[in-house]
């Protein structure tokens, strides 16, 4: 679309615009419609600003915990921006953050209990289901329906559907029955906690509390296919299930291995590894399938073959071993972290053993990364770490849910990943460690206050 105007016609504009921006100073103060700041509702001026008040938030999405000013006025947000005085965004906000406030006034948001009305499909038919599109034809056979009701009503709703439940379960059963002085009842009771990773760790820890009241292990949350992985194994290479530093030691490291792309998926975190880069010179080496916003800000970029992660891990430790001279365990250093970390004799022979099979070429073929490269990105990641350079160097490994959500997480890449900053040193030291970067707001917090679930106590603590 062309605009038609005569020369003079814009020269007139010009005039105009040029006399706006001169009366900037004595006009109402507004702010400022630009990357800063979003306007929410509206363009509503600045009149609302300053009686709104400012309700601080955290972000409910991913696990970076960035903080948002709400300003409200009355009972309506009417404008919200990042949080200046944060320590982890400083005020700024990523799209997801910039668009949380439509959670607050959004025509879907329920804001009152609802009690179904419609009838629910028989458990025996949803158990019948030989395929997902089988599935769906059962679910559309009955369409749910809802009811508003009042939270008392809800609240004396569910407290008489589980005295109900809890009661035919015991006049069906005996239970609970008594042996040795202990009740034996748990997975045994029909009842089911559903936890949620975007609670606060108060709250979690009341579900927890909530399933041990009513006597059942049935417990658990989306934990399970997000983080689950990550704890189980961390904790039995380290002894606890969690990131091993803050997100502010990522700008110490000298080297950083991404395998996720947190420039798109945690993109406030990468103000923290831009930071190091500019100030240190940081590497950055990507290993990821799809080109993405990361490898494009990336010293090396290493497309490979999905699913072939361990291997390429398991590489870079055998080049420790075997292609460096000296081989690392030779070095003062690490004879000092085996100690450390009471690596015994069989340990690494045994640990040595498995290595020998992942040599450059056999690994290049399994990943399909040319061998060349598989050695420069070994060699620069093993000189970068703490035990080669007696601590004047560190790097870190960082991930999120392609190694988490994988089939073979937990007893292959991520063990791989932790032994690896092991080994290397680069554990318990600025700049180093591993970081993992969670899917949702509080899936670490949460799961630890609810014991991750079944198959733990608060805290991670053994069942007695």
């Amino acid at each position: 679309m062309t605009v038609a105007t005569t020369r003079r016609g814009f020269l007139k504009i010009a005039a105009l615009a040029t006399a706006a921006l001169g009366v900037g100073v004595d006009a109402q103060a507004v702010p400022f419609k630009g990357t800063k700041v979003t306007w929410e509702l509206g363009e509503i001026g600045g009149k609302d600003l300053p009686s709104a008040r400012v309700v601080p938030v955290i972000c409910p999405y991913c696990s970076m915990g960035c903080s948002i000013d709400m300003y409200v006025s009355g009972d309506r947000v009417v404008w919200s921006k990042g949080s200046v005085d944060s320590p982890i965004n400083f005020g700024a906000l990523c799209p997801k953050g910039k668009a949380a406030f439509q959670l607050v006034d959004n025509e879907l948001r329920i804001t009152k209990p609802l009690i179904r009305t419609g009838p629910k499909p028989p458990p025996e038919e949803i158990l019948s289901a030989k395929s997902w599109d089988e599935l769906l034809s059962i679910m559309k056979k009955y369409p749910p329906r809802w009811r508003e009701a009042t939270w008392d009503e809800a609240f004396q709703y569910m407290a008489q559907r589980l005295a109900k439940i809890l009661g035919d379960w015991r006049a069906a059963t005996g239970a609970p029955r008594q042996k040795d002085g202990f009740y034996y009842v748990g997975r045994a009771v029909p009842v089911q906690i559903i936890g949620s990773s975007i609670l606060v760790n108060e709250e979690a820890y009341l579900t927890k509390k909530l399933a041990t009241f009513l006597g059942t292990t049935n417990m658990d949350s989306q934990y399970r296919k997000c983080h689950s992985s990550t704890v189980s194994s961390l904790a039995v290479t380290y002894g606890w299930g969690a990131e091993t530093a803050s997100i502010e030691d990522v700008a110490l490291a000298d080297v950083v291995l991404f395998w996720s792309s947190p420039a798109e998926a945690h993109p406030l975190s990468f103000i923290y590894f831009l930071k190091g880069k500019r100030e240190r010179g940081t590497i950055f080496i990507t290993f990821d399938p799809r080109y993405s916003r990361t490898a494009a800000a990336s010293d090396i970029w290493v497309p490979f073959r999905p699913g072939t992660d361990a291997a390429i891990l398991l590489y870079i430790l055998h080049y420790a071993f075997f292609e460096r001279n000296p081989p690392i365990d030779q070095l003062d250093e690490f004879k000092r972290l085996r100690a450390r970390w009471n690596i015994t004799d069989d340990d690494l022979a045994d640990l040595k053993e498995l290595l020998k099979e992942y040599d450059a070429d056999t690994v290049s073929k399994v990943s399909g990364v040319p061998a060349d490269l598989l050695r420069t990105v070994a060699q620069i990641y093993v000189e970068n770490s703490g035990a080669t350079t007696n601590h004047k160097k560190h790097g870190i490994i960082q991930w999120a849910m392609g190694f988490t959500q994988h089939t073979n997480a937990t007893i292959n890449i991520i063990r791989a990943a932790a032994i690896v900053q092991l080994l290397l040193g680069n554990v318990g030291y600025p700049g180093g460690g591993t970081h993992p970067f969670r899917g949702h707001s509080n899936v670490q917090g949460a799961n630890d206050v609810q014991g991750g679930g079944i198959e733990a106590l608060p805290g991670y603590h053994g069942h007695p």
